[in-house]
């Protein structure tokens, strides 16, 4: 990450993803990921990922994964994802929700409407944990098919901007506990026709009043997913940009196509290895999978430690059966083997 360089009365404070160094009255400042200790007048700071409070001459401080304010002398300074990306850091964003609601039992295939946002918010608020837990940076409102032609056709667009709101301050809550990033996301439309004017006009209004709910909600950006044609996927962009304040056809036996944990490590490693920083996982997703994702670009989330160890397995944990007796008969039968 791109050095922070803060020229004031001839102290220079330096900032990259690592380390902070900042040689106050021979007092040097060591900065890390988890925490920060700063011996000044036996006072002892500590830092997580979200923020940083340092009073000092009643000037605060405050740092998170988004952005650095420094309120010294009116200047304030601002990092974002963007400079992230662009100095080489990653950001990993763990969606998915929709399909992994359907395959838990609380989502209606074919309409794939966020309901249960305002049935079950325990559950989407738990299923954010989990993915933070599996190693996510981002934290997703729940909001895909939330828009009005969508509640619309399952008789709900009278809680359009609750279920909205709803789903936007889960994701906010569990981004502040956890120190992570919180998105919002609007979709295709499902009307959108290029060649006809009256959708275009609709589509937009669509997206422009789930955009403004976002940016009320707190949303620290937002994403468009999932457009299948290049005009919609402009036109919200376009409505992200205005608005935002700088912020197909699928199957219904989706477990046969599902990728496995393997897919998932060769997917992110040459993800890795031709240079992809954001990258995430949507349909399909789960904790486990996402586990993947995230080891492969060297984290160690919690969930790591939970990680399969088939080493410890009593048949496939040993050869020739050392563990356990019948293991070699097992084995062989569960792999469909001749024994």
């Amino acid at each position: 990450m791109l050095n922070v360089v803060i020229p004031t009365n001839n102290t220079v404070f330096y900032l990259d993803i690592r380390s902070i160094v900042i040689p106050i009255n021979n007092t040097v400042w060591y900065l890390d990921i988890r925490s920060i200790v700063i011996p000044t007048n036996n006072t002892v700071l500590y830092l997580d990922i979200r923020s940083i409070v340092i009073p000092t001459n009643n000037t605060v401080l405050y740092l998170d994964i988004r952005s650095i304010v420094i309120p010294t002398n009116n200047t304030v300074f601002y990092l974002d994802i963007r400079t992230i990306l662009q100095n080489g850091g990653t950001i990993l964003n763990a969606e998915g929700y929709m399909w992994e609601f359907g395959r838990r039992g609380y989502l209606k295939y074919g309409a794939y409407t966020p309901e249960v946002v305002l049935e079950h918010p325990n559950l989407v608020e738990s299923m954010h944990r989990e993915f933070v837990h599996a190693g996510s940076d981002v934290v997703q409102a729940f909001t895909y098919f939330g828009h009005r032609e969508k509640l619309k056709s399952v008789g709900r667009e009278d809680d359009l901007e609750t279920l909205n709101r709803t789903a936007l301050r889960l994701a906010r809550k569990v981004a502040d506990d956890t120190d992570k990033i919180m998105a919002a996301g609007i979709c295709n439309t499902g009307i959108w026709d290029p060649d006809n004017e009256t959708t275009k006009i609709l589509a937009r209004k669509m997206f422009k009043e789930q955009v403004e709910w976002a940016v009320e909600e707190k949303a620290d950006y937002i994403i468009g997913e999932t457009y299948n044609d290049s005009g919609e996927a402009m036109a919200a962009l376009e409505t992200i940009k205005e608005y935002g304040k700088g912020k197909h056809l699928y199957p219904n036996d989706l477990e046969s196509v599902r990728c496995n944990s393997a897919d998932i490590r060769e997917f992110a490693k040459e993800s890795k290895r031709i240079g992809v920083q954001y990258i995430g996982l949507c349909c399909g997703n789960c904790s486990a999978l996402f586990r993947e994702l995230a080891e492969s670009y060297n984290r160690k989330p919690p969930a790591s430690k939970y990680a399969p160890d088939l080493s410890l397995s009593s048949v496939f944990g040993e050869p020739s059966g050392k563990k356990y007796g019948r293991a070699d008969k097992i084995r062989a039968f569960m792999l469909n083997l001749k024994y």
